[in-house]
């Protein structure tokens, strides 16, 4: 955790980092799912899959049929911002025409306030962002990304200032770029939970797998 400073004109400092506001920093990074409140299906798997990010990553597996492969992290509490940033590899992954759930963030009442899926595009695949805007989930926007890479993905979120406003924001971005975005929601939710993995009435695909990468969760 230490972090190393060197200036020409005043030496060498060490010093580490207070990370305040991150809410999830570890997860399955350590090839251990502790820290995540629950694990389902037999689509779950921590693997080492090779990328040079990191030694572990989130493996999901769709076996054709209709399982959940989830894990759910608790430790967002009622936020009214959140950002959760990772590497995503579909690789090459069959949907047989079907758009699956890769993640979502939740209320404490287990209410969708944003979604991201994935779906085919010929030999590519589309990613797109959804989010919760007067009592409804919509879509913002989508992207396409490659088959077998692993792309850096961020999804941004927040509430808006009040009921009616309008102002509430969600964005999703490949590496530092937008690619969808909304910056008119009118959402007053609160943030309770993120889940990674297939909900119930996902799979039933030709199967396959994807891989999921160096997940971090801020506010």
């Amino acid at each position: 955790g230490a972090v190393l400073i060197s200036d020409i004109n005043r030496g060498l400092f060490i010093v580490r980092p207070r990370l305040e506001s991150a809410i999830f920093a570890d997860g399955f990074e350590s090839g251990d799912l502790s820290a995540w409140s629950r694990v389902r299906g037999p689509g779950v798997a921590v693997t080492s899959p090779g990328l040079k990010q990191s030694d572990f990553a989130l493996a999901v597996t769709v076996d054709g049929t209709d399982t959940v492969s989830e894990v759910i992290a608790l430790q967002p509490a009622r936020e009214t911002r959140l950002r959760a940033s990772f590497l995503l590899r579909p690789s090459g992954i069959d949907l047989a025409g079907r758009e699956i759930e890769i993640l979502r963030f939740l209320t404490p009442r287990k209410e969708t306030v944003v979604s991201v899926t994935l779906a085919e595009r010929g030999n590519k695949y589309r990613v797109t962002l959804s989010a919760e805007s007067g009592g409804e989930l919509r879509e913002i926007g989508a992207m396409v990304i490659p088959s077998r890479r692993a792309v850096p993905l961020r999804v941004e979120w927040r509430q808006a200032s009040a009921a009616g406003a309008n102002d509430g924001v969600a964005r999703l971005f490949r590496k530092r770029r937008v690619k969808a975005e909304s910056v008119t929601l009118d959402t007053t939710a609160v943030l309770d939970a993120v889940r990674l993995g297939l909900p119930a009435g996902s799979a039933g695909t030709n199967g396959g797998s994807y891989l999921v990468d160096e997940f971090r969760l801020a506010n």
